[in-house]
């Protein structure tokens, strides 16, 4: 038993310090992006005014730009999500993809006039309001199948990895 007991501790030793290089390499992260943004300079505020500026037809018919911009993420993330689990990846990855391609880090870049038209700033509210409810009825869909006695006999092992 001995023997055991060392030949297991280089292990936890190894454990305890790819841990701690994880939690000192997230830190060199977050001390990085701080730094970086403090060089950062705003834009001139007369300049985000006329950026940020939404249209008349955007402002008057928000309805319809929060149900085109639903059926835009919508249709981008299920096509992208099929094309990415043919390639033999979870199709939540081509969702994540949907967000950036729709978001302000592509499409916002490359034609921030369609941008606009599709997902105009003024719907920004109300799609978070859809999104939060999304969450919260997947969370309660999630409740429903969670099984309890799956749980009691590894309760040990998820109160370790929640920790």
């Amino acid at each position: 038993m001995n023997g055991e007991a060392r030949s297991r501790a280089p292990i936890g030793v190894l454990g305890v310090a790819t841990y701690a290089a994880m939690l000192l390499a997230g830190a060199a992260v977050v001390v990085f992006v701080c730094r970086y943004g403090e060089t950062l300079v705003a834009p001139a505020p007369g300049a985000a005014a006329t950026a940020s500026a939404v249209p008349a037809s955007a402002a008057s018919n928000t309805l319809f730009h929060v149900l085109l911009a639903l059926t835009a993420v919508l249709v981008t993330g299920r096509f992208l999500g099929t094309i990415l689990r043919s390639v033999g990846q979870p199709p939540v990855i081509g969702e994540v993809l949907a967000g950036i391609f729709l978001g302000p880090s592509l499409l916002g870049h490359l034609a921030p006039a369609m941008s606009t038209y599709v997902i105009p700033p003024a719907t920004a509210p109300y799609l978070n309001l859809v999104a939060q409810l999304g969450v919260i009825l997947y969370m309660f869909l999630v409740g429903l199948e969670l099984n309890g006695e799956l749980l009691q006999g590894r309760a040990h092992a998820t109160v370790a990895i929640s920790a």
